[in-house]
C-alpha cells in the first residue's frame, strides 16, 4: 500500500487479517514513499513477479492513474486510481474502489443516498470517486466544498456533463436540506483538530460521514455524535471496500 504519510492507513491491518482468516498467502505492506520515488516504485512494481499489485492512498491516486496501461471506466472519468493490478505481462491495470466502498458502508448502516441533498468536503481522488458514486446512486443535489477552486470547478463540470439531472453547486442554497455530509479531505487526520464543515446549521435528520481512517472517530464525527446525529466513520468505509479490493487484485 502506497502513500505519504502512510501511518494513518488502516487497510493493511484489515487486509492481512482477512487473508489470514481465508488462508490466502498474500500480505499487504504499507510503503511511505516520497514523491521523488514514485516513478522508480511503479517501474519496480511492473517487474515484481511475486507482487499482485498495489493499493494507493493519499496523495498519489492521480499519479497511479498516469502509471496505468489500462483503467476502468470510473477511473478514466476521475483520472485517479486507488488500485493497480500487476498483469502477467508486467503492465498495470488501474481501478478505483473508494466510491463503491463508501456506498457499501452506507448500505450496511441502512442508509440510502437516493433523493438526498449531499454536501461533500474535498474533491481529490477519494472525494471525486465518492461524488461519482453518489451521482450514480441518484442523489438530488450535491454541494462540493473544496479549497482549490479550479479542482472544484473541474469536478462539478464533469459531473454535470455525465449526470445532466444532478444539480452540482459550489455553495449550499437557502433551501438546502443537509441530509448527508461527507468529509473526503484530510481534516481531522492523525491529531488534526480542524473541522471540515460547521455542524451548527444541521437539523436532526443530518447524517455525518467521514473517510479519514485514523483516528477511527475524528473530532468532527465525535462532535456530530454529541449532537445526537447519525454518523459513519472512515474505518467503516475501509471495511466496505475491502472485498472490492481483494476481488480486483485476485481477479
Amino acid at each position: 500500500m502506497l502513500g505519504h504519510p502512510i501511518r494513518q492507513a488502516r487497510t493493511p491491518e484489515v487486509f492481512n487479517r482477512r487473508m489470514a482468516e481465508q488462508g490466502v498467502d498474500v500480505v499487504n505492506v504499507p510503503v511511505d514513499l516520497l514523491e521523488t520515488g514514485l516513478d522508480a516504485f511503479f517501474a519496480m512494481l511492473r517487474a515484481m513477479e511475486n507482487c499482485v499489485g498495489c493499493i494507493i492512498t493519499y496523495p498519489y491516486k492521480q499519479r497511479a492513474f498516469a502509471a496505468a496501461s489500462t483503467v476502468s471506466v470510473q477511473s478514466a472519468f476521475l483520472e485517479a486510481c486507488n488500485i493497480l493490478k500487476r498483469e502477467a505481462d508486467g503492465s498495470l491495470s488501474g481501478s478505483i474502489s473508494d466510491g463503491q466502498g463508501y456506498l457499501e458502508a452506507l448500505r450496511r448502516n441502512g442508509i440510502s443516498p437516493r433523493g438526498k441533498d449531499v454536501l461533500l468536503v474535498g474533491a481529490g481522488g477519494a472525494g471525486a470517486a465518492i461524488a461519482y458514486a453518489l451521482a450514480q446512486a441518484g442523489i438530488a443535489r450535491l454541494v462540493i466544498v473544496e479549497l482549490d477552486a479550479e479542482r472544484q470547478r473541474k469536478l462539478a463540470d464533469k459531473l454535470s456533463e455525465a449526470f445532466p439531472g444532478l444539480e452540482v453547486l459550489a455553495a449550499p442554497p437557502q433551501d438546502f436540506r443537509y441530509e448527508l455530509l461527507c468529509n473526503a479531505s484530510p481534516a481531522g487526520m492523525s491529531g488534526d483538530t480542524s473541522m471540515p464543515y460547521p455542524l451548527d446549521r444541521l437539523g436532526p435528520e443530518a447524517i455525518v460521514t467521514d473517510i479519514v481512517p485514523y483516528p477511527a472517530e475524528t473530532p468532527w464525527v465525535q462532535a456530530a455524535k454529541a449532537r445526537g446525529l447519525r454518523t459513519q466513520t472512515g474505518p467503516e468505509m475501509v471495511d466496505g471496500q475491502l472485498d472490492i479490493i481483494i476481488k480486483t487484485l485476485q481477479g
